[in-house]
C-alpha cells in the first residue's frame, strides 16, 4: 500500500495465538495499528476452566502499540471510550462478537462510518437456532470484509448470506518459528524426555492436551486408549496433559497399572516437551471452532485423530494423510483408530511429516497477515 493506514484492532484481551499477529502486522510497511483490549486478565481470570491460576510464560505486550479501554476505575468501556478509538483509525478489525466489548465497537464503527473487517470463529459444524442463525445475519451484513480463519469458518460466513467476493482467508496459525524453535532443540533429546514421562521406548505415545472440561471429552480419549489397549498387542502410552474439574475424576477411572501419564498444566515455555515425546495427537471435542492444538502438534510431526465437531479437521486433518476424523462421541471409533495407528508405527511416522509440511507450508503468520493485508486495501 503507497499510504500508511492507521488499523484498530479490537479484541478482549492479551491471547498467545493473535499476538504474533500483531506484530507481524506491525512490522507491514504502510500499517501503523493499534490494539484496543477490553482488559488484561489476572492470573486467576487467565486460569478459568485450567483447574489453575497461572500467567502466560511469553511476554504478550511487546512488539505492538496497544490500549487497554477499561482503564479508568475498572469500568467497561463507554460509547464514548470507542469514539476516541475511532478517532485517528482507517479501518478497524474487531475479533468475533462474543461480548458486549465487541458489540459496542461494531455500533461505533457503523456510527462513525469506518469500514469494519471482522475474524470470528464460529464454524459451520455446530447447528445453531433460527433466531440466532438472524441475529448473525443482522451483525454480520454491515461489515466490509470478512476474514474467514478456515473452511468451516467460510462456510459459516456464506450460510449468514455474506458474498464470495468480501471474504479474505487469514488462516488460524500458531507462532511456527518458535515451536519449530522447540522441536529443533527436543528431538535429540526424546528418549530422555520419554523416559522422564515414563513412556516406554518402543510404546506409540497418544497425547491430550486442554482442559479437562465436557466440550473437550477427555473422558473419551481414556475410554478409547484403554479400550485400544485390550484390543492390540502393540505398546501404547497416552499422555494427558492439562488440568480442570474432570481431572481427579478422570483419574480415578483410570487403573493404577495403566499406561497412563497425567502431566497436569503445561505452559508455553514446556508444552514442547510433551509434543516431542508423543506420536499421535488427540482432540476429541464435541465442539471446537478450530483447535490450534492440532497445529502445534503437526509441528513436532505429530499427525491428529480428531472428531468431526473439531474446526480445523476439513483443513488439516485428511484421512490416512495427516490423521484420522471420527465421529463425537463414538468411543468405539476412537479406541479402532488408536489401535490401527498403534499397530502401523511408521504410517504414523509418514503422515506426521505430512502434517508438519502441511502447517509450515500454509497456516503461517506471514500468509495470515497477508490476506487481512489485503482484505484492508480493498475495503479502502
Amino acid at each position: 500500500m503507497s499510504t500508511t493506514v492507521d488499523l484498530g484492532i479490537v479484541t478482549t484481551h492479551p491471547i498467545q495465538y493473535q499476538v504474533p499477529l500483531f506484530r507481524e502486522i506491525e512490522a507491514r510497511p504502510g500499517i501503523s495499528a493499534t490494539v484496543f483490549f477490553d482488559h488484561i486478565p489476572s492470573p486467576e481470570q487467565q486460569g478459568e476452566g485450567f483447574g489453575t491460576s497461572f500467567e502466560w510464560d511469553l511476554p504478550l505486550l511487546n512488539g505492538y502499540s496497544w490500549r487497554v479501554q477499561n482503564e479508568k476505575n475498572g469500568s467497561a468501556p463507554s460509547f464514548s471510550d470507542f469514539q476516541e478509538a475511532y478517532r485517528n483509525v482507517d479501518v478497524m478489525l474487531i475479533h468475533g462478537w462474543q461480548s458486549w466489548y465487541m458489540r459496542r465497537a461494531w455500533w461505533t464503527g457503523l456510527r462513525k462510518n469506518v469500514p469494519l473487517l471482522v475474524r470470528g470463529e464460529s464454524s459451520a459444524l455446530k447447528s445453531r437456532s433460527r433466531l440466532k442463525r438472524i441475529g448473525h445475519k443482522l451483525y454480520l451484513h454491515p461489515f466490509d470484509g470478512y476474514l474467514y480463519i478456515g473452511e468451516s469458518n467460510r462456510r459459516f460466513y456464506r450460510k449468514t448470506g455474506v458474498n464470495s467476493s468480501q471474504l479474505y482467508e487469514a488462516h488460524y496459525c500458531v507462532e511456527n518459528d518458535r515451536f519449530d524453535r522447540d522441536w529443533q532443540t527436543y528431538k535429540n533429546q526424546r528418549a530422555k524426555i520419554r523416559e522422564n514421562l515414563g513412556v516406554g521406548r518402543d510404546a506409540s505415545a497418544f497425547l491430550f492436551c486442554g482442559k479437562f472440561i465436557s466440550e473437550k471429552r477427555p473422558g473419551d480419549v481414556v475410554d478409547g486408549f484403554l479400550s485400544a489397549c485390550n484390543s492390540t498387542e502393540a505398546s501404547l502410552h497416552l499422555l494427558m496433559v492439562g488440568d480442570g474439574p474432570l481431572r481427579s475424576k478422570i483419574e480415578e477411572h483410570v487403573p493404577r497399572s495403566a499406561p497412563v501419564t497425567f502431566t497436569g498444566f503445561l505452559n508455553q515455555t514446556e508444552i514442547g516437551k510433551a509434543y516431542t515425546a508423543a506420536d499421535t495427537l488427540v482432540l476429541p471435542s464435541e465442539s471446537e471452532t478450530w483447535g490450534l492444538v492440532v497445529n502445534e502438534g503437526m509441528i513436532f510431526q505429530l499427525p491428529a485423530i480428531v472428531s468431526n465437531r473439531v474446526g480445523c479437521g476439513p483443513d488439516l486433518v485428511e484421512d490416512g494423510q495427516t490423521g484420522y476424523v471420527f465421529p463425537s462421541g463414538d468411543v468405539d471409533a476412537l479406541s479402532d483408530t488408536i489401535a490401527h495407528m498403534g499397530n502401523h508405527p511408521k504410517l504414523t511416522q509418514e503422515m506426521g511429516r505430512r502434517a508438519r509440511e502441511r502447517v509450515l507450508s500454509e497456516y503461517t503468520v506471514e500468509k495470515t497477515v497477508d490476506g487481512i493485508e489485503h482484505a484492508i486495501k480493498d475495503v479502502i
